[in-house]
């Protein structure tokens, strides 16, 4: 077995550095071309009353998952967009760990409802269902680890 890896030719080493290397350059770009919009979006947003009106609306629902109400445009993107828009998001309100755990967790479980809920109908499975049964878990989880992470 050690001769193996003895005799073994640099060069495949080094072709695998190489193309390792220029995938993580282009998928570096490819989520900042999601994250970076997102984010200064975001930012733009916070001094727009809008975050004001949506802290105020979502303040009381958010309280069961120990989350400020405008963490809900979290939610928001990531339901119906994806997870590196929520990371945008995440990033541009500067919330701390406890807050970000709590919602990585419940984008995890549900994010790109619409994308996949089409995805669901095409394969037989009732996107409808799903959709409830994922967004009801996230719900779930993050009032779990809320009660956890105090």
């Amino acid at each position: 077995m050690f001769d193996i890896i003895i005799h073994m030719d640099n060069s495949y080493l080094l072709d695998g550095i190489k193309v390792g290397f220029h995938k993580g350059i282009v998928t570096t770009l490819n989520l900042a071309k999601i994250v970076v919009p997102v984010f200064f979006l975001v930012t733009i947003l916070k001094a727009t009353p809008l975050m004001y009106y949506l802290d105020t609306i979502f303040s009381p629902f958010m309280k069961y998952f120990g989350l400020p109400g405008d963490a809900s445009l979290v939610l928001i993107t990531g339901y119906l967009l994806n997870i590196y828009s929520a990371v945008g998001v995440i990033v541009g309100l500067g919330l701390n760990s406890r807050e970000i755990t709590i919602l990585a967790i419940m984008v995890l479980i549900a994010h790109s409802l619409i994308l996949e809920g089409a995805i669901c109908s095409r394969i037989g499975v009732n996107p409808f269902f799903i959709t409830i049964f994922r967004v009801s878990t996230s719900f779930l989880a993050g009032f779990l680890l809320n009660m956890v992470l105090r």
